[in-house]
């Protein structure tokens, strides 16, 4: 029986990479996106198996293992909007291993020293006691994340979110956050050739430019992002449904 169930396996995953591997990829992309856009719980958790599955092949591990993160980062963020914090510690621990396997693997992967940080960053937020000792690890790795890739855009964004949810006392700052977010929206106008790479998190960019905006108190500034962010992505549900709302009150 274990032999027929190995042979079924070998199957599925030689019939998923018939096509290119870097189609794999982008098509993997493409899953996730959508789910996020949808805030379908399911819709990730299909897309994190589907970059699992792409671990078999051997090939280009580190990235596998930063997108099966990518995938356990926005699993995080919707056990927190669930308020379920053991859902969401189980998530930021796993998305903490892959992390740490994709660094080993690719020491100048800037992005996951960035998603790394917001991870311990996670953490804190579900254990604040613990700031004294996941602080000074988040701390260091965006520091090193931003030396590696000051010029990448999804880096600014993490790191302006670092700002946005930390605490002024401890070092928080939603004008400094702003600044991130808006040299994000400027880093993300350069296009990469490289297809298989990230390049999430352009409307949402504009999308916590708007929130901060609120925060502010600036409506007229914080409309004219959310704006923006639908005309890079009209699907971009949280935009549409939860921020663009907001105004109206």
């Amino acid at each position: 029986m274990k032999r027929i169930i190995l042979f079924i396996i070998v199957i599925l995953v030689a019939g998923a990479f018939s096509q290119s591997y870097s189609e794999y990829i982008i098509q993997g992309k493409e899953k996730i996106q959508s789910a996020v856009n949808d805030w379908d719980f399911k819709k990730i958790l299909d897309a994190r198996a589907y970059f699992e599955r792409a671990l078999a092949q051997g090939e280009m591990d580190w990235l596998i293992h930063y997108y099966v993160a990518y995938c356990d980062y926005r699993l995080t963020s919707y056990m927190f909007s669930k308020n379920d914090m053991k859902g969401a510690k189980d998530y930021v621990n796993d998305g903490i291993k892959h992390l740490k396997t994709c660094i080993d693997t690719n020491q100048k992967f800037a992005e996951a020293y960035a998603m790394l940080s917001s991870f311990y960053g996670n953490k804190i937020a579900m254990l604040p006691w613990a700031g004294f000792y996941y602080g000074p690890k988040s701390g260091k790795l965006m520091q090193q994340a931003t030396i590696m890739g000051e010029d990448n855009p999804r880096v600014q964004l993490q790191r302006g979110l670092s700002y946005y949810f930390t605490p002024e006392r401890w070092g928080g700052s939603k004008q400094l956050a702003k600044e991130n977010f808006q040299k994000a929206t400027e880093l993300f106008q350069i296009k990469s050739d490289n297809l298989v790479l990230p390049d999430w998190g352009h409307s949402e960019t504009y999308g916590w430019l708007g929130s901060v905006e609120i925060d502010l108190g600036d409506m007229d500034a914080a409309k004219v992002y959310f704006e923006k962010a639908l005309k890079i992505d009209p699907n971009n549900n949280w935009v549409k449904y939860q921020l663009m709302p907001k105004l109206k009150k």
